[in-house]
């Protein structure tokens, strides 16, 4: 088997003289057996001299892909499924996420070891069928993973990652049942650090459901896990999670604020980060504690968010891009514009990549960028607030050229609308969005009112029915 594409130059010690190098040429062929020597009658050390060839990854690929499917061929099944596991934990490092699940159900397929091993991989395709946001796909494998033992730890990890597919699925108490299985099954097993992952995953099913009850339960079960940690001294970084999620629960809407316990719950995960030396995490909090002073104290809830900003790594600038949008939303608030409109003009180019103005780029440079970005949450957010921020302008000091920015950043973000809605796969975010798109439209239609733009009116009227 032929391993190099193309001849090449080795520079070598030459044997009569180990002091003087030389240029020798080879053939492919002689290439490959000179470096590989016996290690060709071992498939799977083929597999990893591919891996170590001086060649691209799709290159290597393609040369894997042949190896497989010679093996397939010439009925070398356990070659097969060793190599087709190896290669698909490979390709899952790479974030080919298709084709490792492709060669992790090979895997399985020609599986020929113990029940134990089968239930491990079957666990892992579920991993990546999850983190390829094939929900579906992602619940049959952890139910095949649990059919072989329903009563060991990977079942009690797996009811747990079902609770997670099935939020993501929208089935809010099938979630619950799932998460409860797990945590269940996983303290009986003595597994707390799993029991406490489970308890702060099912966070998300029980703050969906929004009723009396879910929320009692859901109160209920941040205490219990952060009694858990406490007496089981799991990770630090668990005691941050728990800490910022009780922080969230007191935080989660205006109408059931508590301010001091969730600033005191922010307190203790702020008081956890500085310990972990993570400046990340402390970002957050940070952000957290300017969200929960948004609507009673703009002033502090800025002076959070630029604390938040300080200890944001320059890398994530999405993260930087929150930050920047929810000072420009507090300095629109308090009317002072010349630094609000910048402030999120600057938070949308932070998630492009590049300086943008929407009115002198092309019509096809506009529907690119709006299709790239049109499915991320925070971009029709960001889009919406420099709407919003230009009414504002004009409701406080006038202006038809406020008035026309607004509309046009208002059908900008229906634009967004469009792309975005079809990315949105939860009931409840559908929910939330039709929640924010009536908000958005209702704002639309006063700037339409106010400029006596009947079309463009008529317009949001129709987008909003």
């Amino acid at each position: 088997m032929v391993f190099w594409h193309r001849a090449s130059h080795f520079t070598i010690l030459a044997p009569q003289n180990p002091d003087k190098t030389v240029v020798m040429r080879y053939s492919p062929v002689f290439i490959s057996l000179f470096l590989l020597g016996p290690m060709l009658f071992g498939q799977n050390e083929i597999y990893q001299a591919i891996k170590k060839l001086p060649i691209t990854d799709s290159m290597k690929m393609v040369k894997i892909d042949s190896l497989l499917d010679k093996n397939l061929s010439d009925g070398n099944l356990k070659d097969l499924e060793i190599v087709s596991g190896k290669y698909a934990n490979w390709l899952y490092k790479k974030k080919e996420l298709p084709s490792a699940l492709t060669n992790l159900q090979l895997n399985i397929d020609y599986h020929t070891g113990d029940s134990l091993t089968l239930q491990k991989q079957l666990y892992k395709a579920g991993q990546f069928a999850y983190m390829d946001y094939d929900f579906s796909k992602s619940v049959s494998y952890f139910k095949e993973s649990i059919a072989i033992n329903g009563q060991n730890e990977i079942a009690g990890k797996a009811f747990i990652e079902l609770g997670r597919n099935y939020h993501h699925l929208g089935d809010y108490y099938i979630s619950i049942e799932y998460f409860e299985l797990g945590e269940t099954l996983l303290g009986d097993l003595g597994n707390y650090n799993q029991v406490a992952r489970g308890y702060l995953n099912s966070i998300n099913p029980y703050r969906a459901l929004k009723t009396e009850s879910s929320l009692a339960k859901l109160y209920k079960n941040l205490q219990s896990c952060d009694s858990l940690i406490e007496a089981h001294d799991l990770s630090i970084n668990k005691k941050y999670l728990i800490q910022r999620a009780i922080g969230l629960y007191h935080n989660s809407d205006v109408e059931r604020r508590d301010t001091i316990k969730a600033l005191a719950a922010f307190e203790k995960s702020l008081e956890v980060a500085f310990k972990m030396k993570d400046s990340l995490k402390i970002s957050h909090i940070y952000m957290d504690l300017g969200n929960l002073f948004d609507v009673s104290n703009f002033k502090k809830s800025n002076a959070y968010f630029e604390q938040a900003g300080e200890f944001c790594p320059a890398r994530y600038l999405e993260a930087r891009a929150i930050i920047k949008s929810n000072i420009g939303c507090n300095l629109a608030k308090m009317g002072k514009f010349d630094l609000a409109i910048p402030n999120l003009t600057e938070s949308l180019n932070l998630i492009v990549g590049k300086s943008l103005d929407f009115k002198t780029i092309s019509k096809k440079e506009k529907q690119e960028i709006l299709e790239t970005y049109g499915t991320k949450q925070n971009f029709w957010i960001i889009m919406s607030w420099i709407a919003e921020a230009h009414l504002l302008r004009f409701e406080h000091e006038g202006g038809a050229k406020s008035l026309e920015q607004a509309i046009f950043y208002f059908k900008l973000t229906d634009d967004i609308f469009d792309i975005y809605t079809q990315s949105v796969n939860e009931f409840n975010s559908k929910l939330q969005w039709r929640k924010d798109a009536s908000q958005h439209y209702g704002r639309a239609l006063k700037a339409c009112f106010y400029a006596q733009d009947m079309e463009s009116a008529f317009f949001f009227m129709e987008k909003n029915k």
